[in-house]
């Protein structure tokens, strides 16, 4: 009996230590799964723990002998029905005992449910809050409200939310288009530490260059040009952007370079675009627009302002006369409105 007890204190220990971890697993736990497997694993445990506890007590070797089922229909004066009862009572007490703490630990790791419960429903109703204001600035950028951008953008960081890098992006955009490129930059740079890809440096070099930073903006396309061939910036599929392909990259980067009245530097950029079109001899516009080209009108348009820039004859440079010998017949009638 006294074995019986100390086997019973002990299982109750167990069964509490097991329930105390369970719960700091169910409370910490975002997967509500793991409530649900660890509400199952009890079950298991208390059968065996039952079945193991009377097995080592001989009890149900006892119950299955025909001698002591003949001895209970037929008691006798050595071994009576009232004590084939205690005997059998010994294998339901421990399952008695344990059905309080069973409904004890249900009752406790419920109560933790519904306070994870509630706590998950309190997280995503926030993120759903988030996501309306994250929503909002995408409407707002999208109708080219600028100011109204900035300005619920500056709302949410006073009140202590997160941007996502997304909203910060348009949010260093409507700063870029509003012309106040020192906020574009401080945001696109924090955005490129973040990010580190071809579109957030590229948003870096074209806030650089209207703030005359020309020499960093230098060193920011030369990163720019070498990280695009290693990891294809330009995207694949269905996220190819032809505004980042290498190409489209040198003529924005010419433009930039025209209005710091850096000629001479626009001009290489011109002979790589020059080169290009070389080589494809094909000037449709579509044909290089799905390749990352600039049509070439626009890249002759720019090249006429950079050689007035120069103080040069763009009508009858060796520039347009090369391109008129090796391209096709539509860039041959291109080049015919710029001579």
């Amino acid at each position: 009996m006294e074995a019986r007890k100390k086997g019973l204190s002990a299982g109750i220990k167990m069964i509490l230590l097991y329930l105390f971890v369970v719960t700091m697993i169910v409370v910490f736990s975002e997967n509500s799964k793991v409530f649900y497997a660890y509400i199952a694993a009890p079950f298991v445990f208390f059968q065996f723990y039952t079945f193991a506890y009377s097995f080592n007590k001989g009890y149900l070797k006892f119950l299955s002998s025909s001698k002591v089922m003949d001895l209970y229909n037929n008691p006798t004066d050595n071994y009576t029905r009232s004590e084939m009862s205690k005997e059998m009572g010994s294998i339901i007490l421990p399952v008695i005992c344990y059905i309080p703490t069973l409904l004890f630990y249900f009752l406790f790791a419920w109560i933790f449910y519904l306070i994870k419960n509630k706590q998950n429903r309190k997280i995503n109703y926030l993120k759903s809050k988030e996501n309306i204001f994250e929503q909002e600035i995408d409407s707002l950028y999208e109708n080219k409200k600028y100011d109204e951008v900035i300005l619920k953008a500056f709302d949410l960081s006073s009140n202590g939310k997160q941007i996502s890098l997304k909203n910060k992006q348009h949010v260093a955009l409507s700063y870029y288009y509003k012309k106040d490129y020192k906020q574009s930059l401080s945001l696109f740079e924090e955005i490129a530490l973040k990010k580190n890809d071809v579109e957030s440096l590229f948003n870096v070099l074209m806030s650089l260059m209207p703030l005359n930073k020309t020499q960093q903006g230098k060193e920011v396309f030369n990163k720019l040009i070498k990280f695009h061939k290693e990891m294809g910036g330009a995207g694949k599929g269905q996220n190819f952007v032809p505004q980042l392909c290498i190409p489209f990259i040198r003529y924005y980067y010419a433009n930039a370079l025209l209005d710091a009245k850096l000629f001479e530097d626009a001009l290489e950029q011109l002979e790589e675009l020059k080169k290009i079109y070389i080589e494809l001899k094909i000037t449709d516009d579509t044909f290089l627009y799905i390749r990352g080209i600039p049509f070439m009108s626009d890249t002759l348009d720019l090249a006429k302002k950079i050689f007035e820039g120069l103080n040069m004859n763009f009508s009858n440079s060796d520039f347009l006369n090369e391109l008129k010998i090796k391209v096709d017949d539509d860039g041959k009638d291109i080049i015919k409105k710029f001579e």
